[in-house]
C-alpha cells in the first residue's frame, strides 16, 4: 500500500495501543514499515536504535508499505520485537 493509505490505517487503529494480542503481548506502538524484507530489516534496526518510526521511514515513503502493531517493551527485556500486521480492512469508515 502507499503511504497515504498506511497513515489512514494507522490513525484508524490507534485505539489498539495498550491492548493485549491473543499471543499475549501488548501493542505499545503502531508503525508503518516497508514490505520488502531487506528494507524492513533496515527500518527495524533503525527503529530499535532510535525509537522514531517516522524518521526511520523517510527513505521508504515511495515503497510498498504495511502497518504493524508492535510491542516495544519486549525489545528491551527480551531483545525481540513482537508485531501483528494490521490489515487494510481494519479501517472502519462511518
Amino acid at each position: 500500500m502507499k503511504y497515504d493509505e498506511a497513515i489512514a490505517i494507522k490513525n484508524a487503529n490507534k485505539h489498539l495501543i495498550g491492548t493485549t494480542t491473543p499471543q499475549g503481548y501488548q501493542i505499545t506502538d503502531i508503525i508503518i514499515v516497508p514490505v520488502d524484507q531487506d528494507k524492513r530489516n533496515d527500518f527495524l534496526l533503525c527503529y530499535i536504535q532510535n525509537h522514531d518510526a517516522r524518521y526511520c521511514l523517510i527513505d521508504y515513503l515511495g515503497d510498498d508499505l504495511e502497518v504493524l502493531g508492535v510491542d516495544t517493551t519486549r525489545v528491551t527485556t527480551d531483545g525481540v520485537l513482537f508485531y501483528n500486521v494490521i490489515q487494510p480492512e481494519s479501517v472502519y469508515v462511518s
